[in-house]
């Protein structure tokens, strides 16, 4: 009866105790920050220890601020390009997502815009990749679950560079199913 005492109280102490986890938030939107920062508070919240991994990529206007709840903690991360004209992009941005035109409109004249946008991804990701402090911090932090956003492929590529042993994808709108299930 003793033996299985302990062996319940050691099953509680491995199988109860918090994770360590980490979420990476992508720096495309407010809402996007808003999203995960909501996540993460939920997390926080049922006692698990959350690391906010805010990949600045974009120069969002918006001046939106993490605040952490106690027991979290937030990294800010500059992955913006110097190659690219920020505010040029945003105004391109908010004419081509108030515009009245139809889909096949934005297609056929938009690309240049979306395909500046996916190249910044993708130069946000190289700089990411290749900053090796980055890279040591989120090594060193040991974390148990990642959460990656639905926005590119780099922090799947984060998670398997730094051996985290779980990983999720978090998506805030419909339209890229497709992309997550592609990833999993």
């Amino acid at each position: 009866m003793i033996l299985f005492k302990i062996f319940f109280v050691l099953f509680l102490i491995v199988y109860c105790s918090a994770y360590k986890i980490g979420i990476f938030i992508p720096g495309i939107s407010a809402s996007q920050i808003i999203f995960n920062q909501r996540i993460g508070d939920i997390l926080s919240d049922a006692g698990h220890n959350v690391t906010f991994i805010n990949l600045e990529m974009f120069g969002i206007k918006k001046n939106v601020k993490l605040s952490p709840k106690p027991g979290s903690e937030v990294w800010n991360t500059d992955a913006k390009s110097d190659k690219i004209n920020y505010e040029k992009l945003w105004d391109d941005h908010a004419e081509l997502a108030f515009s009245d035109d139809s889909f096949i409109e934005m297609f056929l004249y938009r690309r240049k815009h979306m395909a500046q946008i996916s190249g910044n991804l993708k130069q946000a990701c190289e700089r990411l990749v290749s900053n090796t402090e980055f890279i040591e911090r989120l090594k060193a932090a040991k974390f148990d679950v990642v959460f990656a956003h639905m926005a590119d492929f780099c922090p799947i590529g984060l998670q398997y560079v730094i051996k985290a042993p779980t990983w999720q994808v978090m998506q805030l709108v419909r339209l890229l199913t497709l992309k997550t299930f592609s990833v999993a």
